[in-house]
Protein backbone atom coordinates (compact mmCIF):
# COMPACT_ATOMS: atom_id res chain seq x y z
CA UNK A 1 0.00 0.00 0.00
CA UNK A 2 0.97 3.79 -0.81
CA UNK A 3 1.52 5.48 2.69
CA UNK A 4 2.07 8.72 3.50
CA UNK A 5 3.72 9.72 6.69
CA UNK A 6 3.62 13.39 7.38
CA UNK A 7 5.67 15.65 9.70
CA UNK A 8 6.87 19.06 10.04
CA UNK A 9 10.25 20.19 11.23
CA UNK A 10 9.08 22.52 14.09
CA UNK A 11 11.95 20.29 15.94
CA UNK A 12 13.50 17.06 15.48
CA UNK A 13 11.58 14.77 17.09
CA UNK A 14 8.21 14.94 14.98
CA UNK A 15 10.79 14.45 12.05
CA UNK A 16 12.62 10.92 14.60
CA UNK A 17 9.23 9.68 14.92
CA UNK A 18 8.06 9.88 11.43
CA UNK A 19 11.63 8.11 10.23
CA UNK A 20 10.75 4.87 13.04
CA UNK A 21 7.73 4.95 11.32
CA UNK A 22 8.56 5.16 7.56
CA UNK A 23 11.70 2.32 8.43
CA UNK A 24 8.90 -0.15 9.95
CA UNK A 25 6.33 0.58 6.87
CA UNK A 26 8.82 -0.55 4.47
CA UNK A 27 10.15 -3.55 6.26
CA UNK A 28 6.65 -4.50 5.89
CA UNK A 29 6.19 -4.04 2.40
CA UNK A 30 4.55 -0.46 1.97
CA UNK A 31 5.83 1.78 -0.20
CA UNK A 32 6.13 5.43 1.70
CA UNK A 33 6.60 8.89 1.25
CA UNK A 34 7.63 11.13 4.07
CA UNK A 35 6.35 15.10 3.38
CA UNK A 36 6.52 18.40 5.18
CA UNK A 37 4.00 20.42 4.32
CA UNK A 38 5.34 23.55 5.45
CA UNK A 39 8.72 22.81 2.98
CA UNK A 40 6.31 21.71 0.50
CA UNK A 41 4.43 24.64 0.31
CA UNK A 42 7.06 26.79 0.46
CA UNK A 43 8.98 25.55 -2.78
CA UNK A 44 5.70 25.59 -4.20
CA UNK A 45 5.77 27.62 -8.41
CA UNK A 46 2.52 29.57 -7.29
CA UNK A 47 2.93 32.82 -5.14
CA UNK A 48 -0.66 32.36 -3.28
CA UNK A 49 0.01 29.12 -1.89
CA UNK A 50 3.78 30.54 -0.51
CA UNK A 51 2.69 33.27 0.51
CA UNK A 52 -0.55 31.70 2.18
CA UNK A 53 2.42 29.48 3.84
CA UNK A 54 4.07 32.23 5.23
CA UNK A 55 1.44 34.07 6.71
CA UNK A 56 0.37 30.15 8.46
CA UNK A 57 3.78 29.90 9.53
CA UNK A 58 3.69 33.20 11.41
CA UNK A 59 0.46 32.21 13.44
CA UNK A 60 2.33 29.14 14.10
CA UNK A 61 5.80 31.38 15.65
CA UNK A 62 3.07 33.15 17.52
CA UNK A 63 1.18 29.99 18.98
CA UNK A 64 4.82 28.85 20.01
CA UNK A 65 6.16 32.24 21.39
CA UNK A 66 2.96 31.87 23.65
CA UNK A 67 3.96 28.66 24.81
CA UNK A 68 7.66 29.71 26.01
CA UNK A 69 6.55 32.54 27.83
CA UNK A 70 4.28 30.62 29.68
CA UNK A 71 6.40 27.70 30.49
CA UNK A 72 3.98 26.84 33.84
CA UNK A 73 0.84 26.13 31.62
CA UNK A 74 2.49 22.84 31.42
CA UNK A 75 1.72 22.38 35.13
CA UNK A 76 -2.09 23.72 34.78
CA UNK A 77 -2.83 21.53 32.10
CA UNK A 78 -1.35 18.22 33.87
CA UNK A 79 -4.47 18.95 36.52
CA UNK A 80 -6.91 20.96 33.92
CA UNK A 81 -6.78 23.82 36.07
CA UNK A 82 -8.85 26.51 34.50
CA UNK A 83 -7.42 29.53 33.93
CA UNK A 84 -7.11 32.63 31.15
CA UNK A 85 -3.77 31.74 29.88
CA UNK A 86 -5.41 27.84 28.92
CA UNK A 87 -8.45 29.50 27.59
CA UNK A 88 -6.64 31.83 25.11
CA UNK A 89 -4.30 28.83 24.32
CA UNK A 90 -6.88 26.80 23.32
CA UNK A 91 -8.89 29.44 21.47
CA UNK A 92 -5.63 29.85 19.44
CA UNK A 93 -5.84 26.14 19.00
CA UNK A 94 -9.43 26.31 17.50
CA UNK A 95 -8.23 28.77 15.14
CA UNK A 96 -5.44 26.58 14.11
CA UNK A 97 -7.53 24.28 13.11
CA UNK A 98 -9.37 25.89 11.17
CA UNK A 99 -6.69 27.29 9.39
CA UNK A 100 -5.18 24.05 8.69
CA UNK A 101 -8.41 22.18 7.38
CA UNK A 102 -8.88 25.32 5.01
CA UNK A 103 -4.73 25.08 3.85
CA UNK A 104 -5.99 20.97 3.28
CA UNK A 105 -8.97 21.47 1.60
CA UNK A 106 -7.46 24.20 -1.10
CA UNK A 107 -3.88 23.35 -1.05
CA UNK A 108 -3.49 19.71 -0.60
CA UNK A 109 -3.25 19.05 -3.92
CA UNK A 110 0.19 20.74 -4.06
CA UNK A 111 1.16 17.81 -1.80
CA UNK A 112 0.27 15.17 -4.19
CA UNK A 113 -2.00 14.16 -1.78
CA UNK A 114 -4.62 11.65 -3.34
CA UNK A 115 -1.68 9.05 -4.64
CA UNK A 116 -1.74 7.58 -0.81
CA UNK A 117 -4.06 4.99 0.72
CA UNK A 118 -3.01 5.91 3.73
CA UNK A 119 -2.24 8.85 6.34
CA UNK A 120 0.38 8.86 8.77
CA UNK A 121 1.13 11.55 10.84
CA UNK A 122 2.81 12.69 13.41
CA UNK A 123 2.50 16.22 14.14
CA UNK A 124 -1.40 17.66 14.83
CA UNK A 125 -1.47 20.00 12.64
CA UNK A 126 -0.33 18.04 9.67
CA UNK A 127 -2.75 16.03 10.36
CA UNK A 128 -5.46 18.68 10.08
CA UNK A 129 -4.16 19.47 7.02
CA UNK A 130 -5.05 16.09 5.45
CA UNK A 131 -8.22 15.73 6.62
CA UNK A 132 -9.63 19.49 5.44
CA UNK A 133 -7.94 17.67 2.42
CA UNK A 134 -9.87 14.44 2.91
CA UNK A 135 -13.20 16.23 3.39
CA UNK A 136 -13.02 18.23 0.21
CA UNK A 137 -12.74 14.76 -1.25
CA UNK A 138 -15.05 12.26 0.30
CA UNK A 139 -12.34 10.38 1.50
CA UNK A 140 -12.93 8.03 4.77
CA UNK A 141 -11.22 9.77 7.96
CA UNK A 142 -9.94 5.80 8.74
CA UNK A 143 -7.47 6.05 6.26
CA UNK A 144 -5.62 8.52 8.61
CA UNK A 145 -3.80 8.44 11.79
CA UNK A 146 -2.81 10.63 13.96
CA UNK A 147 0.21 9.61 16.51
CA UNK A 148 0.67 11.42 19.52
CA UNK A 149 4.23 10.58 19.93
CA UNK A 150 4.75 11.94 23.40
CA UNK A 151 3.26 11.51 27.21
CA UNK A 152 0.94 14.68 27.15
CA UNK A 153 -1.36 16.21 30.30
CA UNK A 154 -4.05 18.26 29.37
CA UNK A 155 -2.62 21.08 28.08
CA UNK A 156 -0.75 19.61 25.70
CA UNK A 157 -3.13 16.71 25.03
CA UNK A 158 -5.75 19.74 23.70
CA UNK A 159 -2.91 20.60 21.27
CA UNK A 160 -2.11 17.11 19.80
CA UNK A 161 -5.33 15.52 19.79
CA UNK A 162 -7.54 15.56 16.35
CA UNK A 163 -11.12 14.69 16.27
CA UNK A 164 -12.48 12.41 13.72
CA UNK A 165 -9.87 9.93 13.02
CA UNK A 166 -7.59 7.52 14.82
CA UNK A 167 -5.44 8.78 17.07
CA UNK A 168 -2.52 6.56 18.50
CA UNK A 169 -1.10 7.35 22.06
CA UNK A 170 1.73 5.90 24.22
CA UNK A 171 -0.20 4.85 27.21
CA UNK A 172 -3.63 4.38 28.91
CA UNK A 173 -3.01 7.43 30.80
CA UNK A 174 -3.29 9.48 27.84
CA UNK A 175 -5.51 7.65 26.28
CA UNK A 176 -7.88 8.75 29.20
CA UNK A 177 -6.71 12.40 29.03
CA UNK A 178 -7.84 12.34 24.91
CA UNK A 179 -11.13 11.37 26.24
CA UNK A 180 -11.41 13.64 29.22
CA UNK A 181 -10.51 16.34 26.45
CA UNK A 182 -13.92 14.99 24.85
CA UNK A 183 -12.28 12.56 22.15
CA UNK A 184 -14.55 9.51 21.65
CA UNK A 185 -13.02 6.10 22.89
CA UNK A 186 -13.74 4.86 19.65
CA UNK A 187 -10.83 6.92 18.05
CA UNK A 188 -7.86 5.97 20.61
CA UNK A 189 -5.26 3.15 19.99
CA UNK A 190 -3.15 2.59 22.93
CA UNK A 191 0.46 1.40 20.80
CA UNK A 192 3.05 2.96 22.98
CA UNK A 193 6.02 5.38 21.47
CA UNK A 194 7.80 4.51 17.95
CA UNK A 195 10.76 4.16 18.80
CA UNK A 196 13.42 3.82 16.50
CA UNK A 197 12.90 -0.02 15.68
CA UNK A 198 16.61 -0.60 15.17
CA UNK A 199 16.97 0.76 19.24
CA UNK A 200 14.48 -1.19 20.17
CA UNK A 201 15.71 -4.31 18.82
CA UNK A 202 19.05 -3.72 20.23
CA UNK A 203 18.03 -1.84 23.56
CA UNK A 204 18.89 -4.76 25.79
CA UNK A 205 22.13 -5.14 24.42
CA UNK A 206 22.83 -1.15 24.74
CA UNK A 207 21.40 -1.62 28.69
CA UNK A 208 24.21 -4.61 29.48
CA UNK A 209 26.55 -2.29 27.76
CA UNK A 210 26.11 0.78 29.87
CA UNK A 211 25.89 -1.00 32.69
CA UNK A 212 28.93 -2.34 32.45
CA UNK A 213 30.80 0.96 31.17
CA UNK A 214 29.54 2.56 34.05
CA UNK A 215 30.38 0.16 36.94
CA UNK A 216 33.83 0.05 34.80
CA UNK A 217 33.69 4.09 35.15
CA UNK A 218 34.73 4.27 31.50
CA UNK A 219 32.70 7.25 30.96
CA UNK A 220 31.78 8.96 27.22
CA UNK A 221 29.08 11.77 27.43
CA UNK A 222 26.52 12.73 24.89
CA UNK A 223 25.42 15.64 24.10
CA UNK A 224 22.56 16.41 21.71
CA UNK A 225 21.91 19.30 20.37
CA UNK A 226 18.47 19.16 17.77
CA UNK A 227 17.14 21.14 15.32
CA UNK A 228 15.14 23.68 18.02
CA UNK A 229 17.89 24.95 19.65
CA UNK A 230 16.73 27.76 22.35
CA UNK A 231 19.87 29.64 23.92
CA UNK A 232 19.65 28.25 27.02
CA UNK A 233 20.49 24.60 25.94
CA UNK A 234 23.15 26.07 23.56
CA UNK A 235 24.73 27.42 26.89
CA UNK A 236 24.69 24.79 28.82
CA UNK A 237 26.19 22.48 26.19
CA UNK A 238 29.10 24.92 26.53
CA UNK A 239 28.88 25.47 30.54
CA UNK A 240 29.29 21.26 30.57
CA UNK A 241 32.13 21.23 28.18
CA UNK A 242 34.21 24.06 30.67
CA UNK A 243 33.21 21.43 33.62
CA UNK A 244 34.50 18.74 32.21
CA UNK A 245 37.33 20.00 30.44
CA UNK A 246 40.43 19.02 33.42
CA UNK A 247 38.62 15.23 33.12
CA UNK A 248 38.68 15.40 29.37
CA UNK A 249 42.81 16.48 29.19
CA UNK A 250 43.00 13.76 32.72
CA UNK A 251 41.52 11.46 30.41
CA UNK A 252 39.35 10.37 32.53
CA UNK A 253 36.19 10.54 30.57
CA UNK A 254 35.14 11.47 26.62
CA UNK A 255 32.57 13.89 25.17
CA UNK A 256 30.88 14.56 22.17
CA UNK A 257 28.62 16.95 20.90
CA UNK A 258 25.95 17.30 18.08
CA UNK A 259 25.76 20.48 17.02
CA UNK A 260 22.10 20.57 15.26
CA UNK A 261 23.65 22.60 12.43
CA UNK A 262 23.31 25.60 14.29
CA UNK A 263 25.76 28.10 12.29
CA UNK A 264 26.15 30.43 15.60
CA UNK A 265 26.34 27.81 17.93
CA UNK A 266 29.02 25.62 16.22
CA UNK A 267 31.13 28.90 16.32
CA UNK A 268 31.32 29.52 20.06
CA UNK A 269 32.00 26.09 20.29
CA UNK A 270 34.96 26.20 18.53
CA UNK A 271 36.06 28.83 20.15
CA UNK A 272 35.48 27.36 23.66
CA UNK A 273 37.03 24.23 22.60
CA UNK A 274 40.34 26.11 21.33
CA UNK A 275 40.51 28.21 24.53
CA UNK A 276 40.17 25.43 26.72
CA UNK A 277 42.91 23.41 24.52
CA UNK A 278 40.88 20.02 23.81
CA UNK A 279 40.65 20.41 20.14
CA UNK A 280 42.05 16.50 20.23
CA UNK A 281 39.95 15.70 23.43
CA UNK A 282 36.54 16.21 22.38
CA UNK A 283 34.34 14.28 19.04
CA UNK A 284 32.57 17.00 17.43
CA UNK A 285 29.95 16.47 15.15
CA UNK A 286 28.57 18.72 12.25
CA UNK A 287 25.20 17.69 11.60
CA UNK A 288 23.38 19.47 8.38
CA UNK A 289 20.43 17.85 8.19
CA UNK A 290 17.66 16.47 10.23
CA UNK A 291 18.40 12.92 8.73
CA UNK A 292 21.92 13.48 9.96
CA UNK A 293 20.87 14.46 13.67
CA UNK A 294 19.22 11.20 14.16
CA UNK A 295 20.89 8.65 11.85
CA UNK A 296 24.17 10.37 14.55
CA UNK A 297 22.60 10.51 17.61
CA UNK A 298 21.24 7.11 17.46
CA UNK A 299 24.50 5.24 16.16
CA UNK A 300 25.95 6.83 19.47
CA UNK A 301 23.35 4.70 21.81
CA UNK A 302 24.23 2.08 19.86
CA UNK A 303 28.28 2.09 20.31
CA UNK A 304 29.61 4.40 23.12
CA UNK A 305 27.69 6.99 25.31
CA UNK A 306 26.45 6.21 28.71
CA UNK A 307 25.27 9.64 29.98
CA UNK A 308 23.26 11.55 27.54
CA UNK A 309 22.59 15.52 27.71
CA UNK A 310 19.35 17.52 26.14
CA UNK A 311 16.37 19.24 27.02
CA UNK A 312 13.20 16.78 28.31
CA UNK A 313 12.37 16.17 24.31
CA UNK A 314 11.39 12.57 22.67
CA UNK A 315 15.35 11.64 23.96
CA UNK A 316 14.09 11.06 27.40
CA UNK A 317 11.97 7.61 25.57
CA UNK A 318 15.69 6.82 24.55
CA UNK A 319 17.03 6.96 28.08
CA UNK A 320 13.94 4.65 29.16
CA UNK A 321 14.08 2.60 26.28
CA UNK A 322 18.70 1.86 26.77
CA UNK A 323 19.16 2.73 30.64
CA UNK A 324 21.12 5.78 29.70
CA UNK A 325 20.63 8.18 32.67
CA UNK A 326 19.68 11.84 31.40
CA UNK A 327 20.85 14.98 32.24
CA UNK A 328 18.32 17.89 31.49
CA UNK A 329 18.95 21.49 30.30
CA UNK A 330 15.74 23.64 31.09
CA UNK A 331 12.37 22.30 28.81
CA UNK A 332 10.49 24.36 27.13
CA UNK A 333 6.65 23.87 26.70
CA UNK A 334 4.22 22.18 28.44
CA UNK A 335 4.99 18.86 26.41
CA UNK A 336 8.19 18.95 27.70
CA UNK A 337 7.19 19.43 31.45
CA UNK A 338 5.00 16.05 30.53
CA UNK A 339 7.98 14.96 29.53
CA UNK A 340 10.46 15.49 32.31
CA UNK A 341 7.03 14.06 34.81
CA UNK A 342 7.61 10.77 33.23
CA UNK A 343 11.42 10.59 33.41
CA UNK A 344 10.98 11.90 37.24
CA UNK A 345 8.29 9.50 37.63
CA UNK A 346 10.66 6.40 36.63
CA UNK A 347 13.98 7.73 37.83
CA UNK A 348 16.41 10.01 39.79
CA UNK A 349 16.27 13.04 36.92
CA UNK A 350 19.29 15.31 37.79
CA UNK A 351 19.47 18.59 36.09
CA UNK A 352 21.97 20.64 34.41
CA UNK A 353 21.26 24.12 36.88
CA UNK A 354 21.32 21.67 39.57
CA UNK A 355 25.08 19.63 39.07
CA UNK A 356 26.92 22.84 37.94
CA UNK A 357 30.12 22.96 40.22
CA UNK A 358 29.50 19.49 41.54
CA UNK A 359 29.43 17.67 37.86
CA UNK A 360 32.47 15.05 38.51
CA UNK A 361 31.28 13.61 41.70
CA UNK A 362 27.62 12.78 40.39
CA UNK A 363 29.96 11.41 37.10
CA UNK A 364 32.10 9.43 39.21
CA UNK A 365 29.07 8.36 41.85
CA UNK A 366 28.98 4.98 39.99
CA UNK A 367 26.33 2.91 42.24
CA UNK A 368 23.64 6.54 41.59
CA UNK A 369 24.43 5.77 37.72
CA UNK A 370 23.79 2.82 37.87
CA UNK A 371 20.52 2.78 39.74
CA UNK A 372 19.44 5.34 37.88
CA UNK A 373 20.29 3.03 34.97
CA UNK A 374 18.96 0.08 36.07
CA UNK A 375 15.42 1.83 37.07
CA UNK A 376 15.18 3.42 33.17
CA UNK A 377 15.74 0.36 31.97
CA UNK A 378 13.26 -1.35 34.04
CA UNK A 379 10.52 1.17 33.19
CA UNK A 380 7.97 -0.71 31.54
CA UNK A 381 7.23 1.71 29.43
CA UNK A 382 5.54 0.52 26.02
CA UNK A 383 8.16 1.81 23.68
CA UNK A 384 6.36 -0.47 20.73
CA UNK A 385 4.50 2.02 18.84
CA UNK A 386 6.28 1.98 15.09
CA UNK A 387 6.56 -1.56 14.83
CA UNK A 388 2.51 -2.01 15.76
CA UNK A 389 1.53 1.13 12.67
CA UNK A 390 1.62 -2.07 9.71
CA UNK A 391 -0.69 -4.42 12.09
CA UNK A 392 -2.94 -1.18 12.44
CA UNK A 393 -2.91 -0.28 8.70
CA UNK A 394 -4.32 -3.82 8.42
CA UNK A 395 -6.86 -3.21 10.57
CA UNK A 396 -8.49 -0.03 9.70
Amino acid sequence: MRVAVLYLLTGVGHFREATAIRDELVVNGHEVDMIDPFEKFSNSDRLATRIMISLYKGIVKVGTTFIVVFPKLGEKGLTFTDSSELRLFKSLIRIGERLEWLVGRYFGSNLGLSQYKYFVSTHPMATRMVVGFARSRALKMSRIINVCPDEVGGFAGSFYKVDGVINTVNSKKTGKIFEKLGLKKKYIRVVGHPLDPVILKNRRNIYDRVQYDLNDGRLILGLYLGYFAPESEKAGILSVIKEVSPLLRAKKIKAKVLTGGHKDFENRLRLTIKSLKIENLIEVIYTQTPLDIVRKGHSWMLKDINIMFSRPSELVFYSLATGIPHVTFPLLGPQEEDMLSLLRNNSPVEDWKSLRGRLESFLFDKVKLINISKRLFDSGYNLNGAVELPSLLRKV
